[in-house]
């Protein structure tokens, strides 16, 4: 053992200082910085065994269970706690791959301080989120696959399928390249883990949340809520935006990979159309590629792995590439790392006053039990779910953004509130809709409360009464469909989700988008692929 330590002791400090680190920064109670939209309710649904958005996550909930049931801290820290432990075993799993490709120690603990001192990783491991427990997942996935114990491989695929169906941005592409992981045995491990989604309708009918909180409007409907899903994740965003956010990517790849991305451009580039053979290569850009065409912008998260296949990618080119590229990343990489760390500590230097602790301690009280509240944001309407069950309260919470769903108004008309269904015209966009129908609810009710941004950058929102006032309800475009947008927001702006509520208010969907850009891009690359690549068999001539 004494031997051990002495042989390891710089990984050992580096990997102690990186989890150090991020155990520093994990929120101390609830936030909503870092576009923490969902951690208040995922505690929620953890702590009482309720159904979660859409696909469910029902791992994610189990686990946050276990994890609640630590008995000390604030339940939102303990549940997080699980972000960032999922992100200290990724850094090491980096550290390991990066020795598999070439062995250099140095090299892989370098590539341990990128990853975890990235803006976009330490951003989601202080958080109560799926993303970093997926992406330890894609990782440890990753690792068994080049170590060639495909069943282990597949055990980490399958863990991932229970949690996120965007495990199949690392799993899918090394399932095409290793036959082995195609072998029934393999393939039979991974389907078995969509047992964990009999959880959705185990615990619906005898556990079944307050009307309803995450979008699922069709009960016991698993297959309507895993289609709508994949709409959504489906792309979207219109051709419009293209350009900003090919921009956006760029900036917060450099706050989060630093001379990283340089090696990574180079790397690839050099491999020319060879690049196309290159797992690395796919399991790196698939996510970020999905980024950059959908609508949410929220979906920078889901680029995660990309961070840490990047750090190999780019450990690999700095085995061969000159020195003074290798000082420049070590200089880099540190400065990044300490300026990441500072700036993103949350309740300290990011989110000091924990707005949404605030608001669930300070601002919902105001609202007597069988009023009304329209939050203007979807986070805050959820919230008013946890603090009725937590608090023992009835207030009524109405999601703006919702109304305009028939099955909705039928939850609205269970809670007798009062709306103007009349004369709402069938050419109508949704979002006049929308409006028209907010607008009626704070006419027609005398007991209507509604919040107002503060301190947007921290998403600190104030309640206040309507007073039948239904400008404070209505939504309009922050920008004109049609117009090509070129200004790149602030990288550390995006990654903290300090400009959702001013930039992301309103998000348009467009029939020009790049869904379907992409979609040809695809079927082109399948085609050249039938006609070009594809192995084929030889015949023997016939003499």
């Amino acid at each position: 053992m004494k031997n051990w330590l002495k042989s390891y002791w710089p990984e050992i400090l580096v990997f102690a200082g990186i989890a150090a680190m991020l155990l520093n920064n994990t929120a101390p109670d609830m936030t909503w910085i870092n576009t923490d939209s969902d951690g208040v309710h995922y505690v929620y649904a953890a702590k009482y065994f309720y159904v979660a958005h859409k696909s469910g996550a029902p791992l994610f909930l189990l686990l946050g269970h276990l994890f609640l049931q630590i008995p000390f801290g604030t339940e939102f820290w303990r549940m997080a706690l699980m972000s960032s432990l999922a992100t200290s075993v990724s850094c090491v799993l980096v550290y390991k791959i990066v020795r598999h490709y070439i062995n250099n120690r140095w090299l892989g603990i370098l590539g341990a301080v990128m990853f975890g001192g990235s803006a976009l990783i330490i951003s989601q491991s202080t958080i109560v989120e799926t993303y970093a427990l997926l992406t330890m997942l894609s990782v440890i996935g990753y690792y068994f696959t080049v170590k060639k114990h495909f069943t282990s491989a597949a055990l980490a695929f399958g863990f991932g399928v229970a949690i996120h169906p965007i495990i199949g941005f690392t799993a899918l592409p090394l399932i095409i390249f290793h036959k082995e992981l195609r072998r029934p045995k393999q393939i039979i491990i991974m389907a078995s883990f969509l047992v964990f989604y009999l959880y959705n309708p185990l615990v619906a009918p005898f556990n079944p949340p307050p009307t309803d909180m995450w979008g699922n409007l069709k009960p016991n409907d698993e297959w309507h809520d895993f289609l709508s899903t994949a709409v959504m994740l489906g792309g979207g965003l219109a051709i419009y935006d293209f350009p900003k956010r090919i921009l956006d990517t760029i900036g917060i790849m450099a706050v989060s990979l630093g001379v990283g991305l340089v090696c990574n451009v180079i790397y690839f580039s050099q491999q020319g159309k060879a690049v196309f053979k290159n797992e690395l290569f796919w399991v790196t850009v698939i996510p970020l590629a999905f980024f950059m065409i959908n609508l949410a912008p929220q979906t920078y998260v889901y680029a995660m792995p990309t961070i840490a296949f990047g750090t190999v990618a780019a450990m690999v080119y700095l085995s061969q590439a000159k020195r003074v590229l290798l000082y420049a990343t070590v200089v880099v990489t540190s400065v990044l790392f300490a300026i990441n760390a500072w700036n993103m500590d949350i309740g300290r230097t990011l989110d000091p006053k924990l707005e949404a602790s605030r608001f669930y301690h300070q601002e919902l009280s105001k609202v007597p039990d069988g009023q009304i509240i329209m939050p203007y944001n979807g986070w805050e309407w959820a919230m008013v779910y946890a603090y009725n069950k937590n608090e023992n309260r009835n207030i009524i919470s109405v999601s703006v953004d919702t109304v305009a769903s028939p099955v909705y108004r039928k939850v609205l008309d269970g809670l007798n509130v009062k709306y103007r269904d009349v004369g709402i015209a069938t050419q109508q966009t949704v979002l006049e809709k929308q409006n028209e129908l907010a607008q009626s609810i704070v006419e027609m009710n005398d007991n209507v409360w509604v919040t107002v941004p503060y301190n947007s950058e921290n998403y600190g929102a104030k309640v206040v009464p309507a007073n039948h006032d239904a400008s404070l309800v209505m939504k309009i475009m922050t920008e004109p469909p049609g117009k090509v947008h070129w200004k790149p927001s602030n990288p550390y702006g995006f990654i903290t989700g300090q400009i959702e509520v001013s930039e992301w208010t309103f998000i348009t969907l467009s029939n020009h988008n790049m869904l379907f850009f992409a979609a040809v891009v695809v079927v082109w690359f399948i085609l050249d692929w039938i006609l070009h690549g594809m192995p084929r068999k030889k015949h023997k001539a016939i003499v």
